[in-house]
Parts: C-alpha cells; sequence; structure tokens
C-alpha cells in the first residue's frame, strides 16, 4: 500500500524534515480521539562488517492494529529521542515503547527530558511506556522507562508477531517491513535476526509495538 501525503504540523520541526527527506512514511495521518501505539528499534552501532545500524519506529493503531507510520533512518541518540517524542506527540500522545538496550537509555532521556514527553500511566492510554517485571530477590516490583530487549522479552515479543501475522491481527504497509521479516532467521546459539547482511530494525520495532498492544 502506497504512503499517502500529509501536512506535517509546522510545531513538530523534526518530523518534518524527516517526512520531507522520505524518512517517515505516513499512510494514515492521526484522527481525533484514536490511540496508537509506538514500537522504536535503537540503533547499536556499527557491526564487524562496518554497517552501520537504522533507528526504525512504527506507529500502530490500537483498535485497527493498522501500520499507519513507518519512520527509518540514522540519528544520534537526542536527535532520535527528540523525533520520537514530536511523534508520538502528533499521533494524540501515543505510548512510546522506546528499546532501552544499547544507547536508548540516552533516546529515552531525551524523549523524556529533553522533550518532556510524559509518562504512561494507569488511567489513560498513551505516554512513554515503563516496563514492569517482578524482582524475585526484593519480592517487589521493578518499573523502568523503556522496553528492555533480552532473551525472554525478545522472543515473548517475535513469538507475538509472528502470532498476529499468521491470524491477520495486524495489518502491515511498509514494503520494508514485509522485507525484513522475510530474510529475518532463526541464527547460530540460539539468537535470531537478518539473514546475512540484511537488517532487521523494521522487525524488532514492529515486535514492541505488537508486545506493548
Amino acid at each position: 500500500m502506497q504512503p499517502v501525503a500529509v501536512e506535517i504540523p509546522a510545531q513538530y520541526t523534526r518530523l518534518a524534515r524527516a517526512y520531507r527527506n522520505g524518512e517517515l512514511l505516513v499512510w494514515r495521518a492521526p484522527t481525533k480521539w484514536a490511540s496508537y501505539a509506538i514500537g522504536a528499534d535503537t540503533a547499536e552501532g556499527v557491526d564487524d562488517d562496518g554497517q552501520h545500524d537504522f533507528d526504525c519506529a512504527d506507529v500502530i493503531d490500537a483498535e485497527t492494529w493498522q501500520q499507519v507510520a513507518h519512520l527509518h533512518g540514522m540519528w544520534d541518540t537526542q536527535e532520535y529521542g527528540l523525533l520520537l517524542a514530536e511523534l508520538g506527540t502528533w499521533y494524540n500522545t501515543a505510548l512510546l515503547a522506546i528499546e532501552r538496550n544499547n544507547h536508548g537509555s540516552a533516546v529515552i532521556n531525551a524523549a523524556l527530558h529533553g522533550a518532556n514527553y510524559p509518562e504512561m500511566t494507569t488511567d489513560a492510554y498513551g505516554g512513554l511506556y515503563y516496563h514492569v517485571e517482578w524482582d524475585e530477590y526484593r519480592e517487589v516490583e521493578d518499573r523502568k522507562a523503556g522496553w528492555p530487549t533480552n532473551v525472554k522479552t525478545k522472543y515473548f515479543a517475535l513469538d507475538g508477531l509472528a502470532t498476529s501475522v499468521v491470524q491477520s491481527s495486524i495489518h502491515l504497509r511498509s514494503r520494508r517491513t514485509v522485507e525484513e521479516m522475510l530474510t529475518f532467521v532463526k541464527l547460530p546459539g540460539g539468537k535470531a535476526g537478518g539473514e546475512g547482511r540484511s537488517h532487521d530494525d523494521a522487525v524488532m520495532s514492529m515486535a514492541i509495538a505488537d508486545a506493548v498492544l
């Protein structure tokens, strides 16, 4: 499905620049009263072959589960965090789940403190996502900003995304997302990722969005 032409509100200068540069694709602009979730994958830097990772984020309509926007490019952590905050604010202060691994903490800090993106609350849908796990040693809930990608959460998210795709619960619009899914394979050592030199950032951003939905 081809992206549509939209007018980015003037106050979102970073978002407008990304849109002009082709780094932001939009299939449906935000509509009043609608709720949205954003899964954001953060770049890990440069791999052993000198290939740069991409930052990637997907906006999903929380009611229809349609992929309505796709952000993909290379930014420093401060710029990416501010850009995500603009994207989330435009989409009705979406539930913004930013991967906190690697450089993710700096991205979260930029969105939360640099752009004053609100934290999620229990009485409203939206805000910066906080992940809660039970700490068995201290017997308390451990609540931290962002999505933690580890062995448990990665496969939970990937399995959930696979189920959503098979059951046609989630509706993909981005060619990049589909192409990366087709090259996403199991790797030696129980890992998973893009086959060969293929990237997997679009798969992970969609998996995070699917998980928080």
